[in-house]
């Protein structure tokens, strides 16, 4: 369960730089919101700092690295090939 609120707390980050970054293109009404539009650089170190953690997380879980990272290839090659 605790994985399931860093996810949501992950997206938020996500959300935060795409933010930052459109007004940095776009002149839009977030940008008066000054948490959002000044501090959005921070969503990206919480991004990875969370990413980091998810991905220990995991690997812990797993019954080693290769069993891991043979998971993460079964759930990423499909969709990059049907992508591509």
């Amino acid at each position: 369960m605790k994985i399931l609120s860093l996810q949501y707390l992950r997206a938020l980050a996500a959300i935060g730089v795409l933010v930052f970054h459109s007004n940095a293109i776009f002149v839009t009404e977030l940008s008066q919101v000054p948490v959002l539009s000044e501090h959005g650089w921070l969503g990206v170190r919480l991004f990875f700092v969370i990413s980091g953690f998810i991905v220990a997380e995991r690997i812990g879980r797993a019954r080693g690295l290769g069993d891991y990272l043979t998971r993460r290839i079964m759930r990423v090659l499909p969709l990059y090939f049907a992508v591509s």
